[in-house]
């Protein structure tokens, strides 16, 4: 178990996780459908929320793939915050990070 965050009060204005970028490759995230989301991505100058979908995966590029691959792929800067009090339920997310070794060559792709 890496983290587990239970909810603070209703009127507080929680950030779980700030604004970053993931620095691996690739990060892959199940979200619980029946419960609440707290992943915003950042784009067009605010932050959207990305709300659990039945069945799908939130595939998530990090800095390193953004580097191999010359830009073509973009590491998104996001945050986790607490679901707003209109949203019931716990928030479950499974997280899969996957990083490079420790001793790859990091050098943009032809």
């Amino acid at each position: 178990l890496d983290r587990c965050s239970g909810r603070a009060p209703p009127d507080a204005e929680l950030v779980w996780s700030s604004d970053h970028t993931d620095w691996g490759s690739l990060t892959l995230i199940a979200q619980v459908e029946q419960g609440a989301g707290g992943l915003e991505l950042y784009r067009h100058g605010e932050y959207r929320r990305i709300l659990p979908r039945r069945g799908a995966l939130v595939v998530n590029g990090g800095d390193w793939l953004e580097l191999v691959s010359r830009g073509s792929f973009k590491s998104p800067l996001h945050r986790v915050r607490q679901p707003r009090d209109d949203q019931t339920g716990e928030r479950t997310a499974f997280v899969y990070f996957h990083y490079p070794a420790g001793s790859a060559a990091l050098r943009p792709g032809d």
